[in-house]
C-alpha cells in the first residue's frame, strides 16, 4: 500500500485530516483508532494462501508473537483477510491534560 501512496499511521502521534481514509485489518494485534471522528466507508476481503497461514488469530497461528497458546503456523482452510475502510470526518482533538 505504501508503494501506491498510502502512509503508515503513527499511533503515538496520529495525523488524521478530514477526508483521509484508514484501512484497518481485522486480523490486527496492535493499533486501533480510539477517537470518534471516523465513519465506516466500506469493507474489503482479499483471498489468502488457501491452506497455510503464519498469522491468523482465530486459527491459532501467530509466527510473529506467541503468548503461549499460538502455533507458528497452521495448515487448514484459511479464510480471506478482511479490512475495514474508515473515513476521517474530523481531526482528533489534541490531548490536553
Amino acid at each position: 500500500m505504501q508503494e501506491l501512496g498510502a502512509r503508515r499511521v503513527d499511533d503515538q502521534a496520529p495525523e488524521y485530516r478530514p477526508g483521509d481514509m484508514l484501512i484497518l485489518p481485522l486480523n490486527n494485534y496492535g493499533f486501533s483508532p480510539t477517537f470518534g471522528g471516523l465513519k465506516m466507508f466500506d469493507t474489503l476481503e482479499i483471498g489468502t494462501f488457501p491452506w497455510l497461514t503464519t498469522m491468523n488469530g482465530p486459527m491459532g497461528a501467530n509466527f510473529y508473537f506467541s503468548p503461549g497458546d499460538r502455533l507458528p503456523f497452521v495448515v487448514g482452510q484459511v479464510p480471506s483477510e478482511a479490512f475495514l475502510i474508515l473515513q476521517v470526518t474530523r481531526s482528533p482533538q489534541p490531548d490536553v491534560r
